[in-house]
């Protein structure tokens, strides 16, 4: 494989000004945990073995080896943002990426063998030059006209745009925003029906928002259609972004109030998660998906002392479930990468050091210290632990909920189940089980209609659940 420093040399003659020299990275301000809830505190007592698997010692933090540290570059870099892993068809040719932000390019490593491989981009406002890159992703067979390709999408805060380069040569095929963008900051891909989306965090409007692009191909290469703009509430600082595919959810790291803000993909605030979790600046945002639609949030405490917290909820209800920690401080971006690489058999987590490296984990060591799972599909409970079961929920559904929601539930022994919701006024109004299930846990779909297939107004209504030994019975709120 080439190395990209021979498409996209360094620049030259930087200024010396522009690199600031590095000092040890400052001791924050010692975490304070007195914003636990009584019953998280509880919660940690009552999962003696691990939500989602394995042993983990409850109510304390997990620290995970670190794997390696990405080495500095001949001439040193500047202050390192977001990294990115693309995983190549021949996984020993998969890169890692990382912006610095400061002396303007992405940097290249290798994540199998931890080699320094070049630079992507230089300083500028010509097409594939950059100002300021912050947030990197990548997206896998992006249609153009030459036919699918992996692209390498690059967020511009002061070049208002996201430019885009063609995976693993690194040659410019675009950008998008220029026109709508003020100062783009985290950026998600969501694929509709085909078409692939950006959602982008923009933080130079009042109040921030968040700006949505269709990715459509272009006689040079690719370009973007603008979609949308969502308008987030006026007191927050948006940071990462990611848009759940199984929840139909986009999370929205809010700086200000600390928590992580969920959307719908209509861009209606459905609600908040994480608070009192996090110490200052909620930062990195990823989802660990466990199969059979389950998973975990991963969320950064970027201010935790004396080292980066990393903060564990529920996929579906946002239910905290762990906390782990290594040898990181002072983080932005972080990346998952949940496909095997030689050396991380069971995935990877990578996380920006003190403005300056890369830290790498091998997911296998998370999953030893957490419990957390080792192998998808894991089952959402360990079925063999009764008394962890006992302390967790049997009954869950999304509220208030748009478009879709998907109803949980535990059986400890066969029964005969029937689900169903009734408006305010006891209305029967529409079926959603009634069927003989197996023990364990179980899945229902319900797309807000009624039980004649129109479409039920918004408002409140009560789902009622007989499951066989009990009954269940949540209100909820359907929005439009």
């Amino acid at each position: 494989m080439l190395r990209f420093c021979e498409y996209a040399p360094r620049t030259q003659g930087i200024e010396a000004a522009l690199h600031c020299p590095k000092t040890k990275y400052p001791r924050l301000a010692p975490k304070a945990r007195s914003t636990f809830r009584s019953h998280d505190v509880q919660s940690f007592a009552l999962l003696g073995r691990r939500f989602f698997g394995a042993a983990v010692t409850p109510a304390l933090l997990s620290s995970v080896p670190l794997s390696y540290e990405t080495t500095v570059p001949p001439g040193g870099h500047g202050e390192m943002d977001t990294p990115a892993v693309w995983v190549a068809p021949s996984p020993s040719q998969s890169l890692l990426f990382v912006t610095d932000k400061t002396w303007n390019h992405v940097e290249i490593h290798s994540p199998i063998y931890n080699s320094y491989m070049g630079r992507l981009g230089n300083t500028g406002s010509a097409p594939g030059q950059l100002d300021r890159p912050n947030a990197v992703t990548v997206a896998y067979g992006v249609p153009t006209l030459g036919g699918p390709r992996d692209v390498l999408f690059v967020v511009e805060r002061d070049n208002h745009r996201v430019t885009m380069f063609l995976l693993p040569l690194g040659l410019y095929l675009g950008s998008l925003g220029q026109a709508e963008l003020n100062e783009p900051m985290g950026i998600a891909l969501h694929w509709q029906a085909g078409q692939l989306q950006v959602w982008i965090t923009d933080i130079g409007a009042s109040p921030q928002r968040i700006v949505v692009h269709d990715v459509v191909p272009s006689p040079t290469g690719l370009t973007g259609v603008h979609k949308a703009t969502l308008a987030a509430p006026g007191s927050a600082v948006l940071e990462s972004i990611v848009i759940d595919p199984v929840t139909q959810r986009a999370l929205v790291c809010d700086e200000d109030a600390r928590d992580v803000m969920i959307f719908d993909l209509q861009g209606t605030l459905l609600g908040r998660f994480g608070g009192g979790h996090f110490t200052g600046d909620t930062e990195g945002l990823v989802i660990f998906d466990t199969g059979n639609g389950n998973g975990y949030i991963i969320v950064t405490d970027q201010d935790a002392s004396p080292v980066v917290e990393w903060e564990v909820f529920d996929r579906h209800d946002f239910r905290f479930i762990t906390q782990f920690t290594g040898a990181t401080v002072g983080t932005d971006g972080i990346a998952l990468v949940q496909q095997p690489l030689p050396g991380f058999l069971h995935g990877s987590f990578y996380a920006v050091h003190a403005d300056d490296t890369v830290h790498a984990y091998d997911w296998a060591d998370i999953a030893a210290a957490t419990g957390l799972c080792l192998v998808p599909p894991c089952a959402p409970v360990d079925a063999a632990e009764p008394e962890v079961e006992a302390a967790l929920p049997r009954f869950t559904f999304p509220t208030p909920f748009q478009g879709r929601g998907t109803l949980r539930f535990r059986l400890d022994s066969p029964a005969t189940v029937e689900i169903a919701v009734y408006d305010l006024r006891g209305a029967r109004v529409a079926e959603l089980d009634r069927s003989a299930r197996g023990a364990g846990w179980h899945s229902v779909d319900w797309d807000g209609n009624a039980a004649d297939g129109r479409r039920l107004p918004a408002g409140v209504y009560f789902v009622r659940a007989d499951l066989g030994d009990h009954v269940e019975s949540r209100k909820i709120t359907l929005l439009h």
